[in-house]
This record gives C-alpha cells, structure tokens and sequence, in this order.
C-alpha cells in the first residue's frame, strides 16, 4: 500500500471542513496523510482543524497567513511525503472507499489519474462523466479536439492523482499572484512531465458549487497577461510533445479565444465608466492573435473585425453604447412578456 498525500487548503470554511476531513479520514484505506494548511481563516476553521489533528496521528496541520490557494497548496506539496498527491477542497468531499479505487488503478508506468466528480449545487447534483482510457500524453494531445471533457481534464486539480516523484523532478509548483487559472498552468507544467494518462468513469468525488466564489467569475483588469500566460504555457506543452495537427491547434486557439470573449464580456458587465472600459477593450484586442482567430472555429466576425482594424479606443465607447442598448431592450422585451404572463394569470 502506497501513501497517497492529501493536501487540503482552508480559509473560512467551518460550515465544511469536518465533513471533508471526515471523508478522508475514514476511509478503509488508511496509508494516507492529511495536509490541512489553513490560510489565515478568520473564523472557527483553525480550531476545528486544531481537534482533528489531536485525534489523528495522520493529520499534519500548518498555518500560514493569507496568500491565497496557490501558496497553501504550495506549502502542502513541501511537507507531503507521499507517493501520490491528491488535492481536496475545504468545501468538498469523497465518497466512501474512494482511496481504495483509486490505488488499485494507479501503476508505476502510470503518471497521473483524472477521475469523474458529482458537481453540487445543493439538492441537483450534475454528474461529470470522464470516459475510461489510457493513453500516452502524445495521442492525448493530438487528439484533445475529439474529447467532451476537455475542462474537467485541464482545468481542476481536485479530480487528480499525481506523483510527487514527477513533481519533484521539475520542482512543479502553483503559480502564484494570479487571480484565476492556478490549476490550468499547474496542469501545463505536470503534462509536459507526464508520459501516461489514465482517465475513469469512477464517481469518487463531491465538488460544492454553492459555496463557490470563483475568481474566472469577476473583471480584473490584468485579465490579458493572464491570457496570455494560459496561451504561451499550453503552446509550450504541444511543442514539447510534438503536437502538429491543425485540429489539435484550432482547439487551442478555440479555448484561449473561449477567454478573450469572457474578457470582454465581463468588463463591459463591470461597473466601470466608459473610458475604462474602452481603454480594457481596446489594450486587450490589440493582445489578440489575428491568425489565432482566422484559425478558431469559435472567433465570432466581431472579433476577428475588431482586431484586424486595430480601432481606435473612441471606437469602443461606441461598442459599449450598442450592447448596452440591446441588453436594455432584451430585458425589457423580457419584462413585457413577464407582464403580460402575470396579467394572463390574473
């Protein structure tokens, strides 16, 4: 029985902690150690972390001040001493005898596991299926337009098994100072290490979206060094694997045009004034690669205009206006059609 190291970052999450603390530790296979590192709670966190470690050996508890989830990972991956590495949320938790599952599927030629979870939003639960395979990192690649599960694969931690050893090897830490897309570069830098991958079907893992307060869900106005960063490191990853196919980078361009849209989306949604959101608009379309979205099949004409044109920022007041007034007029077509349903009833 290998170890497996269980690394769980805290930071205010009384409601939930003993739950997942209970789910780890409970489990028939007991070769594990538990990482909790708490991230500067302000609440009831540290002393209940405090009572689960007096009454297990298995628990190591370390408190730091508050940087983030990215550095209490961090800290997690130093002291683990594990074979393999899984990563839980505070907010989360696994299901009975799934260590068990999971150690019977991991080998010496196999480099990490990616599982399937239940996404939780209170009483609907959406299942989040991974097909089962192995397969080299090089065909997963060259072939990553053919999966349905593409964010589940390189977007999360917390569904994954991986080995310290490989970590080590390249010192793969999380990146941190950035306010989302932690997960995706760690992801970049383990891929580029790993040889073998094992997707299963296996429902092992409750991931909490009511508690959940995403940084992808807000406007930060350094949104496209980020980008940019989420580009250059998953082109570093097809170049050192040799990836060639025209499919496998129009998904690419696809997924990073995925986030551009959002860029642009969620700073015009921001309650910022015109010339802020014109200079975002404007410093961000002159960031995009023209070529990247001749290439993707998802770039919309507005886009692809907008970049080749190289407008000037007076340019995006005007954009602004016009979504603006269409948002106006779809939600007040949709508070007629409310009115008249109510009136109907009535």
């Amino acid at each position: 029985m290998e170890k497996i190291s269980i690394i769980v970052p805290v930071y205010n999450a009384e409601k939930y902690i003993l739950r997942c603390c209970n789910s780890i530790l409970n489990q028939s296979y007991k070769n594990i150690e538990l990482i909790l590192v708490n991230d500067g709670s302000t609440d009831k966190s540290l002393e209940i972390c405090d009572e689960i470690c007096a009454k297990d050996q298995r628990v190591t508890l370390k408190t730091i001040p508050n940087q983030g989830v990215a550095v209490a990972r961090n800290t997690g991956l130093d002291l683990a001493s594990g074979k393999y590495i899984m990563f839980v949320d505070a907010d989360d938790w696994l299901e009975l005898g799934t260590l068990d599952k999971i150690a019977n599927k991991m080998s010496e030629d196999l480099d990490i596991l990616v599982f399937s979870y239940y996404q939780e939003y209170g009483e609907v639960i959406k299942n989040i299926s991974m097909k089962s395979y192995t397969v080299d990192m090089f065909q997963l690649l060259d072939h990553i337009y053919e999966l349905p599960e593409t964010n589940s694969l390189l977007c999360t931690v917390w569904n994954k098994v991986y080995k310290k050893s490989l970590l080590e090897s390249k010192q793969i830490r999380f990146i941190k100072d950035i306010p989302f897309g932690e997960d995706f570069l760690f992801n970049m830098d383990y891929f580029k290490v790993t040889k073998r991958i094992t997707c299963n079907e296996l429902f092992v893992y409750h991931y909490n979206c009511i508690n959940f307060e995403s940084a992808t869900h807000k406007f930060f106005p350094q949104y496209k060094n980020y980008i940019r960063l989420m580009y250059d490191k998953f082109k570093e990853l097809f170049e050192y694997h040799d990836i060639t196919s025209n499919q496998s980078f129009n998904y690419l361009y696809d997924f990073i045009i995925d986030r551009y849209e959002y860029a642009m989306t969620s700073c015009i949604e921001e309650n910022l004034n015109l010339t802020k959101k014109c200079e975002f608009l404007h410093n961000l379309v002159l960031d995009m690669d023209l070529d990247m979205c001749r290439y993707s099949e998802k770039s919309n004409r507005t886009i692809s205009i907008l970049i080749e044109k190289r407008c000037s920022k007076i340019f995006y007041f005007y954009v602004i206006k016009i979504i603006f007034n269409r948002k106006r007029i779809q939600l007040w077509q949709k508070t007629k059609v409310k009115m008249k349903e109510t009136l109907n009833v009535k």
